[in-house]
């Protein structure tokens, strides 16, 4: 259940904020022209406030605050008879620009009821520096630790050419894989090799599919769960109406459900510059490397918010595109925080996939990889609302490079 705090204000509750305010507005200004005799100059200024649930930073912690809203309370300075007086009239105007940040609020900043999958692509793990058994333990194992520990329902979508031979692949490797079944968690087919549509025939394509196919279907089904979900590498689905119907027929017959994406990033080039970071024994920048990762993410989500309002009209559950790296591993536990704080829930892609939204048609058939946000608005013949995507620092991208 919300309490007061974490749903938005009924009409009744902000017409009774709206007396409150006025009231107390009254008293802190009769309060102040008590305590100097209605004498002496104005210093005015200025500060925004920050609203936390029915109050402000400021008055929970005994100072007039300085952080973010639009609500603005104006303190007056004056020479004072009676210190007292003037004390309580300053402590009466910061609890009337807590009210005022309240009402201003947004009710989405208020109440976000937002939701999220988690879709990681590129297991068992993925690394610049290539596919080292040890450091592909250490990366399933804080990836799974961290998903436990948050509870997130995550899905890993599988390339099968990284557990060896398809004849008899590498039973250490399958053992990566099979960790992610005993947590509990999804897997899905992501081809066998990566390979990308774009530059293979839709028959090279659809057996890469079924190579791919193999070992994972095996492992599900050993839990009386099925092979259901299947993504495209590099999120290319075809140039042609004629290629993706091919494809989505061999999709169609072998019982997939594409599994799309809402919001995509560069999460790799950061992990590119961690694992080159982290390889050089450099833990300074590597804390420097987390951080900027977690800043650049929570600006990617935040985008992509405001895509999807802009695009569909509201924000719909998205689906969250990363990759099985050390860097993720590191840092999983700081995104679901922060996610948490913005409002999301964090929910499988089978409950993402029930919203309406991704019933629009997707009628894309350009050369990049886009999220299906931006599908949706291409084929509605939406331009112009695409711009501010958050980049990549080039600091980060000179690192990735070993620069």
């Amino acid at each position: 259940m919300l309490t007061r705090s974490e749903r938005p204000l009924t009409d009744a509750e902000r017409e009774n904020l709206t007396r409150r305010m006025a009231a107390a507005r009254a008293e802190s200004g009769k309060a102040l022209i008590k305590s100097d005799g209605g004498r002496g100059d104005r210093l005015r200024c200025s500060r925004p406030l920050y609203a936390a649930g029915v109050g402000c930073a400021g008055v929970r912690h005994h100072r007039i605050p300085a952080v973010t809203t639009g609500a603005t309370c104006n303190v007056v300075k004056r020479r004072t008879r009676t210190v007292h007086s003037m004390r309580i009239a300053i402590v009466r105007l910061a609890a009337v620009c807590a009210l005022l940040a309240l009402i201003s609020a947004p009710a989405a900043e208020q109440n976000p009821n937002r939701r999220v999958a988690f879709t990681i692509d590129d297991l068992p793990t993925v690394s610049v520096l290539g596919d080292d058994l040890a450091r592909a333990r250490r990366t399933t194992d804080g990836l799974l630790a961290a998903l436990r520990r948050q509870k997130i329902p995550a899905i890993g979508f599988v390339n099968e050419s990284k557990l060896g031979p398809a004849v008899k692949p590498h039973s250490d490797r399958v053992a990566l894989l099979q960790q992610w079944i005993d947590t509990g968690l999804e897997l899905g087919n992501h081809t066998f090799s990566h390979v990308d549509l774009h530059r293979a025939t839709p028959e090279t394509f659809e057996a890469e599919i079924a190579k791919g196919e193999i070992v994972t279907r095996r492992l599900l089904e050993s839990t009386g769960r099925q092979l259901t979900f299947f993504r495209h590498p590099f999120l290319h689905t075809g140039t042609s109406p004629e290629t993706r119907k091919h494809v989505r027929a061999f999709l169609d017959a072998h019982r997939y459900v594409v599994a799309p994406v809402t919001i995509d990033n560069y999460d790799y080039i950061f992990a590119a510059a961690y694992d080159r970071t982290v390889a050089r024994g450099d833990a300074a920048n590597t804390r420097r490397i987390e951080d900027a990762y977690m800043d650049y993410m929570l600006s990617v989500v935040a985008f992509y918010e405001e895509q999807s309002r802009l695009i569909v009209g509201r924000e719909i559950a998205q689906t969250l595109l990363l990759h099985a790296h050390a860097l993720n591993a590191a840092t999983l536990d700081r995104l679901a925080d922060a996610l948490r704080t913005r409002g999301y829930r964090f929910i499988t892609l089978r409950e993402a996939l029930e919203d309406p939204a991704y019933s629009l048609r997707d009628e894309y058939y350009g050369p990049a990889g886009i999220t299906w946000l931006h599908r949706w608005a291409l084929t509605e013949g939406k331009r112009g609302i695409f711009a501010g995507e958050p980049v990549v620092p080039e600091w980060i991208e000179k690192a990735a490079q070993g620069r």
